[in-house]
């Protein structure tokens, strides 16, 4: 599901603002000071870097495959979040499988597969898949470790460094699993006297990387950063019903699902002193714990149900109805049939790895410039119609953005300035920029004076036609 059509899918702004982030480490092995095109970005300490590490790690992998080109291409930036997405739900089919049986592990993955959500944050290089596969392998990785005393040691400290990368990928948004792993454990010492052991490797595989980080990265910036642009503005009084956004979006885009999450979730908490389902406790308390954080702080954004949706996915299985046992077998092989057939059609559309280029006369206008044009001078663009549209600049690795969402376009063009410029169709433009005669989704380019050969609009022309 998360390979077919792979390249074809629009990436968004964080894609692409994450992704110019990685690929200059992958070209020039800054690791420790992130940057956005030629400049240093400041709001890259929003989040810790670990997921940038591994995108940029995989990028470098790729060129050696593919050449120093495929480090521009859309598809780079979706092959690792669509690994990352694979490996969560074949975590859900295992842990499904443990905790019940086949049928169910099936129904589960079924429900993870058909969150639209999921699939879509998980196609782009979004952070959020990573918080929720190593949320999902860390809960799991702390239950195996109760079940299997000759090596819960182990299996406990790799919970402890799942969790670890799940905060170091997202940050504060680990909240969730963290609480719940360190509840089960304090329930094992309470009512079993047993587990401290467990518990000390869990925090050692959790605080040694994070420590790591504190000490030889920039962990002060990201504190700053996230509790300016991330916690001061949602710190005090709301009206009640942006409490409930989050839900309100779970039902929008999870509703098929949601009667029987909220039935497991009743059917979890009623044996929640059953040391026998102390899993499924686990589960359904993580789940909770996603929604109910977004809840307090009163998040909205859609993509942070990403993190919600495996727990969801189980804890909607168990909800579901007994009587799926009887059909089962027949379904199954129905729905993994279609599955199946709609997902390689997908793999095998010849459009399908074309990409945004294929359709965008923009992103296209902007790739032959890059190719044929050598000077530094006209390989700038600026872009004035704000975050949204940032990603067309950035498609084109190469290319010096000036980007300010606050201003206007310039009413004289300095020397050496950007000679291209980006912005809405419906925008007031100064007479110093002329359209370039391509126009796409309400966006328009304009070109600056022409420099000999190399002018932006017979560069423009060329690709238009």
């Amino acid at each position: 599901m998360f390979w077919s059509d792979l390249a074809a899918f629009r990436p968004g702004m964080d894609s692409m603002t994450y992704g110019a982030i990685s690929r200059h480490m992958a070209l020039h092995g800054d690791w420790f000071v992130p940057h956005y095109t030629t400049q240093a970005y400041p709001n890259f300490f929003q989040h810790p870097p670990f997921a940038l590490w591994m995108m940029a790690l995989s990028m470098k992998l790729f060129a050696l495959i593919g050449g120093p080109e495929t480090l521009y291409a859309d598809w780079v930036l979706k092959a690792l979040p669509a690994l990352i997405a694979g490996l969560c739900a074949i975590g859900v089919y295992l842990w499904g499988k443990r905790i019940r049986d086949e049928s169910f592990a099936f129904l589960a993955t079924l429900v993870l597969l058909t969150s639209t959500r999921f699939a879509k944050y998980s196609k782009g290089f979004m952070l959020d898949p990573f918080l929720a596969t190593f949320s999902l392998w860390g809960v799991y990785a702390a239950c195996l470790a109760r079940k299997k005393p000759s090596n819960g040691t182990g299996l406990a400290a790799l919970a402890g460094l799942s969790i670890a990368a799940a905060m170091l990928s997202k940050g504060l948004f680990a909240f969730g699993p963290l609480a719940v792993i360190l509840a089960v454990y304090g329930l094992d010492l309470i009512q079993l006297r047993s587990g401290t052991v467990r518990i000390v490797a869990f925090l050692a595989g959790l605080g040694l990387p994070l420590a790591a980080w504190f000490v030889f990265g920039d962990a002060s910036n990201y504190l700053h950063h996230y509790y300016s642009e991330h916690v001061a503005d949602r710190i005090g009084p709301h009206p009640l019903i942006d409490h409930f956004a989050p839900i309100i979006n779970l039902a929008k885009v999870y509703w098929p699902w949601l009667p029987f999450f909220a039935i497991g979730c009743w059917r979890v908490l009623r044996n929640w002193k059953d040391e026998s389902k102390r899993d499924e406790l686990a589960i359904g308390l993580t789940a909770l714990a996603f929604v109910g954080g977004f809840c307090v702080v009163a998040s909205f954004l859609e993509q942070y149900h990403t993190a919600t949706y495996p727990f969801a996915a189980l804890v909607a299985a168990i909800g579901f109805p007994s009587a799926w046992e009887k059909f089962r077998a027949g379904t199954e092989k129905i729905l993994l049939a279609v599955c199946l057939g709609f997902f390689v059609f997908l793999l095998l559309n010849p459009y399908s790895m074309q990409g945004t280029e294929y359709k965008n006369p923009i992103r296209l206008a902007l790739k032959e410039a890059d190719r044929r044009c050598a000077d530094p001078a006209i390989r700038r663009i600026t872009i004035s119609t704000g975050v949204a549209e940032i990603w067309y600049a950035l498609a084109i690795g190469g290319w010096n953005t000036r980007w300010d969402p606050h201003s206007a376009p310039a009413t004289e063009l300095p020397k050496n300035g950007s000679q291209l410029l980006l912005a809405a169709a419906n925008e007031h433009v100064p007479s110093a920029w002329t359209p370039a005669g391509i126009e796409a989704e309400g966006l328009r380019l304009y070109r600056a004076t022409d420099i000999g050969e190399c002018s932006p609009s017979t560069l423009l022309n060329a690709a238009s036609k």
